[in-house]
């Protein structure tokens, strides 16, 4: 069977090390919800609704932040698949690399001009108000929802690049198939290296966490022309 060409598989998990480093920074700086993993967050989300309707407090921040990044998530999702459905994918990946990067530059922006810390004060030790919070987080979610329709676009199956389930899923199945999945595998512990580097940046550079992450998708889109040739059958459905 021909096969169909790819983003290289180390742009791919280079879209991991993005998610996991802003879902460390949002869950850390913004409020302890996630902007990528939208399992937790509906998991949080469920928990607040326990706690609203019993009138206890389960949560250290309020529901409406998993409200809120779960609907910016949905829109830039939705926004990017409908940007990228009738684009030619390698052009489509370079532009939803671009429209990612645009969102991370004005969240970057906005935490550093506001100076919101992860104890939720600025750096003069005042407390800007919940406002800052919201917009940065759906923001950042949307930016996250761009990415996995981007993956889901022209990623490879079992690195959706925004969860870590799925490609446990498929390296373990694969394991007792006797097949290896090294790349599913590997999405996992580039995850895992995202969050810790998010949480290290966080408590390092604080309100400028982010700025690292439009870089790397700066690398992605000028190496975009560089693909590898996948398979059919290992390809996600689109």
């Amino acid at each position: 069977m021909p096969g169909r060409a790819v983003p290289r598989g180390w742009a791919v998990q280079a879209l991991g090390l993005v998610a996991g480093y802003a879902d460390a920074a949002a869950y850390l700086g913004l409020g302890h919800v996630f902007a990528a993993n939208m399992t937790g967050n509906t998991v949080l989300l469920g928990i607040g609704v326990i706690a609203w309707a019993t009138g206890r407090r389960l949560l250290p921040s309020t529901p409406l932040l998993a409200i809120l990044s779960l609907a910016g998530f949905a829109v830039g999702a939705l926004v990017a698949a409908v940007l990228l459905r009738r684009i030619a994918w390698r052009i489509g990946y370079r532009l939803g690399l671009l429209l990612e990067a645009g969102l991370l530059i004005a969240v970057a922006a906005g935490w550093t001009i506001t100076g919101w810390s992860a104890a939720g004060r600025t750096a003069a030790g005042q407390r800007p108000g919940l406002y800052p919070e919201l917009g940065l987080l759906i923001v950042l979610s949307a930016a996250m929802g761009a990415q996995s329709a981007l993956a889901h676009r022209v990623g490879v199956r079992g690195v959706p690049t925004t969860v870590v389930t799925t490609s446990m899923v498929t390296a373990l199945v694969g394991a007792a198939s006797g097949k290896r999945r090294g790349a599913p595998t590997l999405a996992w512990v580039v995850y895992l290296v995202g969050g810790a580097a998010g949480a290290v940046g966080t408590e390092a550079f604080g309100a400028a966490v982010l700025w690292p992450l439009p870089a790397v998708l700066a690398v992605l889109a000028a190496k975009s022309s560089e693909t590898d040739p996948v398979p059919e059958a290992t390809r996600s459905g689109h």
